[in-house]
């Protein structure tokens, strides 16, 4: 009896001497890992498992006598990858805007008196298919040449006797040289006598408007040369040798002027035409390639 409890006795203090050899390894390995970098590491952790193990299929006999032994093992300091999700942000909506909509808001704006609030709550949506083809199509309003107020017009043909007992079948010629149709309302058209006494010879009416490229014609009314010559205005104004004649706006600027013969005085614009046109004879504004020519000298630009 006494040498059956000698050997258990035995078999209980190998067991431990393993458990202690075992320990002792571990510990050599995980102070071993602590030295060495990281990569090591790993390497040594795993022997370590694996000396846990062993140690654990030794020690299962002393389970049942209450003996337990575990070996404690390092966590991993290897950084976690963290994956990040990016929150999917939906586009906002896109809202049609019509240009007409947005004026006729404007316009509103203006001309209403209730407050900018409900003025601005108007959805573009409500513009009308008339103002939406307004925009779409800048043609569907015809455009209307627009009438100029203050522009060049030229002297173009002056007239100052038919001949003998006709002496006062005058007239004037005006032509618009311009791209546009220029409102002569109010205008004057006025003379200075070879003294330099200066006259009216008519005041061009409201709503006369001479065209590009067309001509306004005053004639003397006498005996109904006017209407002969198809003039546009007519009085009983008479021009005659060495006097000049002057286009003034309603303003009073002289926008043209021609002066003949040897008058003082005289509308002019550079030198006078140095001849007074006899019976029949036409003073005329020569022709610049396809316009007519203007220089600014009566001497120059006309002829007879």
């Amino acid at each position: 009896m006494e040498e059956e409890n000698i050997e258990k006795r035995n078999i209980s203090g190998g067991r431990l001497r393993a458990i202690f050899a075992y320990g002792l390894i571990f510990v050599l390995g995980v102070l071993t890992g602590n030295i060495l970098g990281a990569g090591n590491r790993d390497a040594l952790k795993e022997t370590a498992n694996l000396i846990s193990q062993t140690g654990k299929e030794v020690l299962a006999p002393l389970a049942s006598e209450g003996v337990s032994f575990s070996l404690p093992l390092k966590k991993s300091t290897a950084p976690k990858t963290k994956v990040v999700v990016p929150a999917v942000v939906p586009s906002p909506p896109k809202i049609a805007t019509f240009s007409a909509a947005v004026t006729s808001s404007v316009a509103a704006t203006t001309s209403s008196s209730a407050p900018i609030a409900e003025v601005a709550s108007t959805s573009p949506i409500a513009a009308t298919s008339a103002q939406i083809g307004a925009v779409e199509n800048p043609q569907a309003s015809p455009v209307q040449e627009p009438v100029v107020a203050a522009a060049k017009l030229l002297i173009f043909e002056v007239q100052i006797t038919g001949g003998p007992g006709n002496s006062e079948q005058d007239f004037i010629k005006i032509y618009n040289p311009t791209p546009y149709a220029v409102n002569a309302s109010g205008w004057k058209l006025r003379k200075r006598s070879k003294t330099g006494g200066e006259s009216s010879i008519k005041v061009v009416p409201e709503g006369t408007s001479i065209a590009s490229g067309a001509v306004l014609t005053w004639a003397n009314s006498k005996d109904n040369f006017a209407a002969t010559m198809s003039a546009e205005i007519s009085s009983t104004a008479t021009i005659s040798a060495d006097n000049s004649i002057a286009i003034l706006d309603g303003d009073g600027k002289i926008i043209d002027a021609v002066a003949w013969g040897g008058g003082s005085g005289q509308f002019a614009e550079g030198s006078p035409y140095p001849m007074s046109p006899e019976a029949g004879q036409i003073l005329r504004r020569k022709t610049g390639g396809a316009n007519l020519q203007d220089t600014d000298n009566n001497a120059a630009d006309f002829e007879v």
